[in-house]
């Protein structure tokens, strides 16, 4: 069983809702870290393709105004393509993981 809550999907799994993002990349890629989030790459929750997902950190992967200033990401181990993703949405000088 599936709904719809807040724009996101939810699957009904073993007694618990789940967000269907974190399902679709769990089974793909693993657990997802500590401080991450699942992001929707082209801005539409519901699409839920795998190649539409990427993890990001908590504390900046819904950005989406160009802005100057330094960012921090929870510790996790950030892809080339993470990277990438992030500087190509906000404009920094250096990305720093604590």
């Amino acid at each position: 069983m599936s709904y719809i809550r807040n724009g996101y999907r939810y699957i009904h799994k073993d007694g618990k809702d789940w967000l269907e993002q974190r399902i679709v990349w769990t089974e793909t890629h693993g657990k997802i870290p500590k401080g991450a989030v699942i992001h929707h790459i082209n801005g539409d929750k519901l699409d839920n393709r795998i190649e539409n997902l990427e993890l990001v950190g908590s504390n900046g992967g819904h950005i989406h105004e160009k802005h100057s200033e330094l960012v921090e990401y929870p510790r996790m181990n950030l892809s080339e393509k993470n990277i990438e993703f992030i500087k190509s949405h906000i404009a920094v000088d250096r990305i720093v993981v604590v």
